[in-house]
């Protein structure tokens, strides 16, 4: 008896490579993710350390020009951590939908896998059974000696 084969194999293996590269692209997007968090978090601090730095120096003596720094350090800080915030969502959205995508490459594969292990149980059970009828018609074939 030939050996298994299951003709949507090649079919499977790719289902399986394209179920890895999936997971491969959400982990980078939730690395990526977790880097845009901490460069905002990492903007937040600079803003509030140079909103502190100007309270105390406006506390000690008005300066115009220190004022005028910080405004353009702050809005150009939070004009930064706006586009981060957008990218942040975008990113989630992102995330979202490859999530999907994977659930349904992974569904895909295990059918496949699924599949592939009804046509094995079928395959072991014709050949035992054509193992069993040769076993049979050598049986009836030996001549029997009394």
């Amino acid at each position: 008896m030939k050996k298994f084969e299951f003709q949507l194999e090649p079919l499977l293996r790719v289902s399986r490579q394209k179920e890895r590269l999936i997971e491969l692209k959400e982990k980078q997007l939730h690395t990526a993710m977790d880097a845009a968090r901490q460069q905002r978090i990492a903007l937040e601090a600079q803003l509030r350390e140079s909103a502190d730095h100007v309270a105390r120096e406006t506390a000690s003596r008005a300066s115009v020009s220190g004022l005028v720094a910080h405004r353009t350090f702050a809005g150009a800080t939070l004009a930064k951590i706006v586009q981060i915030n957008t990218t942040l969502d975008e990113m989630k959205q992102e995330i979202n939908e490859v999530h999907r995508q994977r659930l349904q490459q992974r569904q895909e594969t295990r059918s496949l896998e699924t599949l592939r292990k009804g046509e094995w149980k079928n395959w072991r059970s014709d050949r035992s059974k054509a193992e069993q009828a040769e076993l049979l018609e050598n049986l009836v074939r030996t001549p029997w000696k009394n």
